[in-house]
């Protein structure tokens, strides 16, 4: 099933930022979509959870130097447990 998740980005900019966090997200199988805006360092991704899990799109981005954390729809974020 298609899931979705919102992750807050420290460190997102530019196109250089937003390619990264494109490749690194997207050659993780299972995931459909990824879409970032480097302004507000968000970073949402599309993923299929039988091919795909949280804690590999968190390794992924943590690996590619970025500290994720959980968007809330007040506009917060939410420290992510490391995995």
């Amino acid at each position: 099933m298609l899931r979705a998740i919102h992750l807050m980005t420290s460190g997102l900019s530019g196109e250089e930022g937003l390619a990264l966090v494109e490749a690194a997200l997207g050659a993780i199988a299972g995931v459909a979509r990824v879409a970032a805006v480097a302004s507000i360092g968000l970073v949402s991704v599309m993923y299929d959870d039988a091919k795909a899990t949280v804690a590999q799109i968190l390794r992924a981005l943590r690996r590619a130097g970025f500290q994720p954390t959980l968007a809330t729809n007040s506009g917060t974020s939410r420290a992510l447990p490391a995995v």
